[in-house]
């Protein structure tokens, strides 16, 4: 989240992250609070005056008011207590509005959170613009909503979008009404101005990018723009757009002219790469750059263009844990892109008096498709690779991870699992983290009763019967293996069901830790696809596997048998 300021003459970048609450007095102030952080999910909003900020923070589900030049705290407020709402006009009122993911009231409260009114979101009665028609897909249903200056816009999981004017409470005025259809693998962003709704509509995998201004019934639209990540209005008429790893463009959207600016390959004042994904800033005449890892800002000249760069100035002693943590989300939204699927970091919690850091991840949007999950699930074994290294006098005390937003995971065939491992890898993914997510997916599947007619199965049976093979020999070694060489054994020699049991011993103890299903994953595979024929292997893996894989697996195992016998009791057993 971000916005620019102007308070008496002088500019002001907000950047709201999972490292930061920060606030640049440009041309080369900085202020941070990392205490303060946020995922894509979070808020930043603003008085009419612009001194005032209220971020909320959605890790953590709590707000706080803060001046724009210091970030000296005007108000905390309790966890839970606000929900996402918004500064009014004056700055001595807050906004919340109710049911995010169907918005139709907004409350009105004072700057103690005490309630002061409220009053129906004013949609009005005449059908609101349709906005695209073309996509047949599934619609986004990610609520968004933004506030600047009393202005408070909405977008419900309808796909209803609205700007209205609150700096009269009780007589708000609608600047704009629109539907808006988009798939999944798309993100949507608002801006609001004073008298039209300014929506963004980025096409994650393919890098491009569709803009509408909406006022009244007034719709300017402009199609294929180049995107590498969410692009953000300067003005109702200039975009700006970051089209490559290492250029930027500011766009007239109605001219069609374009200005572009380039990145330097590394910052002057961070000694840190500045290409590749980020997140272009814009107002006005300011234009700025915060870049993947969101130590520093780039600042544009506004005559020459020339790009100067100004430190965060966060601790230098956790400089390299950021740094760790960013590149593999980094790296984790690289391999993800062709799913639509974007990770972040929502939150690194340093608790300096004990040394101890945690960090939480969040996963946005997607297609829900077994490879983005499988990119999940190595984000997933992050905590272990924690675990295992030092980055000073900090220690890794928890990991919260992200979760594919909750749809159904299309069926997967065996050759596009054969993919998903060739991918695996190409990324360097370990084989154990797909273990975790095979588990989840066949637990959210078939916990009500295991009714497998109830609902199809991710995987095809012969999907299936090459992860049992894949994981079995795979997982017999504590080092990665070439998984593209486990499917080509497959498919030139699959093994039995005894075979496959045999190979159970095997597994390495290694892969055994704490949280690990490896064992559970293997038994619901086998139950539902192996059908009657499951039992060999069923009953290995309950008696046969190395005890620090069946410690933390027995309950579970039983469970699985349990179901199993009872849907085959004919299995001669």
């Amino acid at each position: 989240m971000h916005f620019v300021s102007k308070v008496d003459g002088l500019d002001y970048v907000v950047v709201l992250d999972g490292l930061a609450l920060s606030s640049w007095c440009l041309p080369d102030e900085v202020v941070s609070d990392p205490d303060i952080h946020a995922s894509s999910e979070g808020l930043l909003s603003t008085d009419g005056a612009g001194r005032l900020v209220l971020a909320w923070d959605d890790s953590h589900d709590r707000s706080h008011l803060v001046a724009v030049d210091t970030l000296e705290r005007e108000a905390r407020y309790a966890r839970f207590k606000l929900k996402p709402s918004l500064l009014d006009a004056s700055g001595e009122a807050l906004l919340r509005v109710m049911d995010l993911g169907a918005p139709s009231m907004l409350e009105r409260l004072t700057l103690k959170a005490e309630p002061a009114g409220s009053r129906p979101l004013p949609f009005p009665e005449e059908e609101p613009v349709l906005l695209s028609t073309e996509w047949n897909a599934p619609r986004w249903s990610r609520p968004r909503h933004a506030g600047r200056g009393g202005l408070v816009a909405t977008l419900g999981g309808d796909g209803h979008a609205l700007l209205t004017d609150f700096r009269d409470f009780d007589a708000p005025r609608v600047v704009a009404s629109a539907r808006l259809w988009v798939p999944p693998t798309w993100d949507v962003w608002l801006t609001p101005f004073e008298d039209a709704l300014g929506i963004v509509a980025h096409d994650v995998v393919h890098g491009t990018a569709t803009v509408w201004r909406v006022s009244g019934r007034d719709v300017f639209e402009r199609k294929g723009l180049p995107a590498l990540t969410m692009p953000t209005f300067a003005t109702k008429d200039v975009l700006l757009t970051q089209v490559s790893a290492d250029a930027l463009q500011r766009v007239s959207l109605h001219e069609g002219t374009s200005r572009t600016l380039r990145l330097p390959a590394t910052g002057r004042e961070t000694g840190l790469a500045a290409h590749g994904p980020g997140t272009p800033i814009a107002s006005g005449d300011v234009t700025a750059f915060l870049p993947w890892h969101g130590e520093s800002l780039f600042l544009f000249d506004a005559e020459t263009d020339e790009p100067s760069e100004v430190s965060r100035l966060l601790s230098e002693d956790s400089r390299e844990l950021r740094r760790y943590v960013l590149e593999q989300v980094r790296l984790a939204n690289e391999a993800a892109r062709s799913t639509g699927t974007r990770f972040e970091l929502k939150a690194l919690d340093l608790t300096p008096k004990h040394h101890h850091y945690a960090v939480s991840l969040s996963a946005h949007g997607g297609d829900g498709s077994l490879w983005a999950r499988t990119v999940a699930g190595a984000l997933l074994g992050l905590h272990s690779e924690l675990l295992g290294k030092e980055f000073g006098q900090w220690r890794s005390g928890a990991m919260s991870s992200p979760h594919i937003p909750e749809q159904r995971c299309p069926t997967t065939s065996a050759d596009e699992v054969a993919s998903i491992l060739g991918r695996m890898d190409h990324h360097g993914f370990r084989l154990s983290g797909l273990t975790t997510i095979i588990n989840e997916l066949y637990e959210r599947l078939l916990m009500s009763r295991w009714s497998v007619e109830a609902a199809r199965p991710p995987l095809t049976d012969d999907a299936a019967r090459m992860l049992l093979q894949v994981f079995l020999t795979g997982l017999a070694s504590p080092s990665p293996v070439s998984l593209t060489q486990q499917v080509e054994r497959w498919r030139q020699a699959p093994m039995s069901i005894p075979e496959l049991a045999a190979q159970v011993p095997r597994l390495h103890p290694s892969h055994a830790r704490p949280g690990s299903k490896l064992l559970v994953a293997l038994a619901r595979l086998a139950a539902v696809h192996l059908q009657a024929r499951a039992g060999p292997l069923l009953d290995a893996l309950a008696k046969d596997a190395h005890p620090d894989h069946l410690t933390s697996a027995f309950h579970d195992l039983r469970e699985v048998h349990t179901w199993w016998a009872g849907k085959h009791p004919a299995s001669g057993r």
